[in-house]
């Protein structure tokens, strides 16, 4: 072989080399790229991932949110909770609340609606939607729910006598009992209903309150003028009073209990549980029970519950407390000026009433009823049945097949 024809064949295999090297580059330069723009790819992926959870988990965290205050409320009421507006209109409309649980600027948008389509937003089905936002708003999730609350008081209304007692409705002190709405005041189911120095007070048919304020006037001795004295000591129980009825007296607790509540006490107890509203009696005090300290509705406090001193008012006409106290209930105290309790009172043991004690609503008492002080009970039916323009009250409930996630 000859010199050139050697230096042609090496020329050429530098020519390959060089080839091969500047094809390994390329692929290497393509795998390089591919793998960056995957990586790229993956970080999109993750991070649009990231604020689809972000915007889920704050919607999921507002829709809880929501129905913790639907059932704390026992349906809407208005209050923007975020500005501590106290004021309402039937309608919670479109909080932007930013929970201190999601962090990071994370948000969550909560409207609760009248499902039903009815021109009344305090009455139910409602529809609680719950919109999340990322932390850079380039993501949202929506999700809904269909709520209604329902009474635990059959027919959502008050049982129609101011003070009922599966026992004795015995009375040492003054004890007045005053119903405006009819001609009912004391239902037992003892042997005997021992007066002493109660009396009683009932709707004057040809004389009657012209007024919502005139039918729960609870100060002073009742007006005349708008009232009959129906029973008293010295005229003796007349027909205001039904006593040794044997629908009482033959009755179960339990069943009882059922004449009043739509649950048997186990039911109701949970909900109470599931409304952070169950105390044991030595956790709480009455003053505690009081509607700015948030507490609404159902309360259920376990074990002998003695309160004396002053005592505040539990309950609103906006928000009346069902209080279920199982146990035996004393008041000794003298109880500040005005109402001490509005709503409806249910001991699951017996009430040794003293001081003065006032209530605007009705006592039910499955034991024996011992007074010596000066209570008064006001009975008002319309706490409960929708007349004052509020929501009867109880517990919520999410009607099922309605949760949307879109």
């Amino acid at each position: 072989m000859n010199k050139q024809h050697f230096k042609k064949l090496h020329g050429e295999k530098g020519m390959v080399t060089m080839v091969i090297i500047l094809l390994l580059l390329f692929v290497a330069t393509m795998v390089t790229l591919y793998t960056a723009n995957s990586t790229v790819r993956e970080q999109q992926v993750s991070a649009n991932q990231y604020r689809s959870d972000q915007a889920l988990s704050a919607a999921n965290a507002g829709l809880d949110y929501a129905l913790a205050y639907y059932a704390k409320y026992s349906g809407p009421d208005g209050r923007d909770l975020a500005n501590n507006d106290l004021t309402g209109d039937g309608i919670m409309d479109d909080l932007n609340l930013n929970l201190p649980a999601l962090g990071g600027g994370v948000t969550v948008q909560i409207t609760i609606v009248d499902a039903s389509g009815g021109s009344d937003p305090c009455n139910g089905p409602h529809t609680i939607t719950a919109t999340g936002f990322s932390d850079d708003l380039s993501a949202t999730r929506t999700i809904s729910i269909e709520v209604d609350s329902f009474g635990l008081i059959p027919g959502g209304g008050l049982p129609g006598f101011p003070l009922i007692a599966k026992g004795i409705a015995a009375s040492g002190g003054n004890f007045s009992i005053i119903n405006r709405f009819s001609h009912a005041t004391i239902w037992t189911g003892a042997d005997t209903t021992a007066l002493g120095s109660a009396e009683t007070y009932v709707r004057d048919p040809l004389n009657p309150p012209s007024s919502r304020a005139e039918l729960i006037d609870i100060t002073g001795s009742p007006d005349p003028n708008l009232v009959l004295h129906a029973s008293y000591s010295q005229g003796g129980l007349n027909s205001d009073v039904v006593e040794n009825d044997d629908n009482l007296t033959n009755i179960s607790d339990d069943e009882f209990f059922q004449n009043f509540m739509i649950e048997t006490k186990t039911t109701v107890r949970q909900f109470a549980i599931g409304k952070s509203q169950r105390f044991d009696e030595d956790e709480i005090s009455w003053n505690d029970l009081e509607v700015s300290d948030g507490i609404r509705g159902l309360v259920w406090i376990d074990g002998n519950f003695r309160e004396s001193g002053s005592l505040s008012t539990i309950g609103s006409e906006e928000f009346p407390i069902t209080l279920i106290i199982n146990g035996d209930f004393t008041t000794t105290g003298a109880g500040a000026p005005g109402i001490t309790l509005i709503g409806m009172l249910y001991i699951i043991g017996d009430w040794d009433s003293g001081g003065n004690f006032n209530v605007q609503g009705s006592v039910i008492v499955e034991g024996d009823v011992d007074n010596s002080g000066n209570p008064t009970i006001v009975y008002d039916e319309n706490l409960y049945d929708g007349a004052l323009g509020n929501p009867p009250g109880g517990i919520a409930a999410v009607l099922g097949g309605t949760w949307k996630d879109w």
